[in-house]
Parts: structure tokens; C-alpha cells; sequence
């Protein structure tokens, strides 16, 4: 099998030499990169932005719809960098669910956990700088506020 390799060795080597190569193969495949665009220098005397936004108040499908809209256009916000904008937003999103989830639990629909993880999913989406979460998180919203009016 090995030749005329006299060496036990050289042997022992020659048949762990392929699956040694194989996990170096493997494990060196499995590496993470993180590309890390924030910014690390300090402000330079800016005041912070605070955004208020006030309760709103509706029905649960005209909230459902005022989430749907806040929630519309995030990912795109997020990807084109327009950081105040997401931020309004994410918190007109969290102000709507703070008026909707009481009436979905008076209401009996089985959905305020699925809507809660996704509103939070939006404010992950603004912080982290993931436009695809936001997006995920308007396409569910929207299936959602589209199904809730039959249950009524």
C-alpha cells in the first residue's frame, strides 16, 4: 500500500497526513469577518438628537395600519445611512405597539408576541445598522395587519 516505506513512522504520517490536511480545510473555512463601518472618533460637540413622539390612538386596524406605514421604507433608510430618519421611525413603531398591544390582549387575537418580536426586531434593525431586519420586519407586520381585520 505504502511502497517500500520502510520507516513505521513515516507510515503512521503518510495515513494521518489526508485527514490532518481535511480539518485544517474544514476549520479554516468556518471563520467569521466582521466588517465594522461605525464611526470611533468622538462627536465633536454636537447636541444629541432626542426624538418624542406622542401616544397615537385608533382602533386595531388603524393601528396595525399606522405600524405598517411606520415600518415601511425602514430598511432602505437604514441601508442609505439616513440615521435620524430610522430612529423616528423605529420610534413611531414602538409608540403604535405601545397603544396596540393593550387592545390585541383585550381583543383574544394570538398575535402580540409575534408583533412584539417584531417591533423589537425594528428597533434592533436601527441600532445594529440591518436593513434586512427591517425589512423581514415589515414584510411580517404587513401579512399581519392584513389577517387581523378577518379575526375582528
Amino acid at each position: 500500500m505504502f511502497g517500500r516505506i520502510p520507516n513505521l513512522r513515516a507510515r503512521n504520517v503518510l495515513r494521518v497526513a489526508p485527514a490532518l490536511v481535511a480539518t485544517v480545510v474544514v476549520l479554516s473555512s468556518c471563520s467569521t469577518v466582521i466588517n465594522d463601518t461605525t464611526n470611533t472618533e468622538a462627536p465633536d460637540d454636537t447636541v444629541a438628537t432626542v426624538t418624542s413622539t406622542t401616544i397615537p390612538s385608533g382602533d386595531i386596524a388603524s393601528l396595525l395600519n399606522q405600524l405598517v406605514a411606520s415600518t415601511n421604507g425602514l430598511g432602505e433608510a437604514i441601508a442609505n445611512r439616513q440615521n435620524d430618519q430610522a430612529r423616528q421611525q423605529a420610534s413611531d413603531a414602538l409608540a403604535i405597539w405601545t397603544a396596540l398591544q393593550p387592545q390585541l390582549l383585550d381583543s383574544g387575537i394570538d398575535v402580540v408576541e409575534d408583533l412584539d418580536r417584531m417591533v423589537r426586531l425594528v428597533q434592533t434593525a436601527v441600532e445594529r445598522n440591518r436593513p434586512a431586519d427591517a425589512d423581514k420586519a415589515f414584510r411580517f407586520i404587513s401579512i399581519i395587519a392584513q389577517e387581523i381585520p378577518a379575526l375582528l
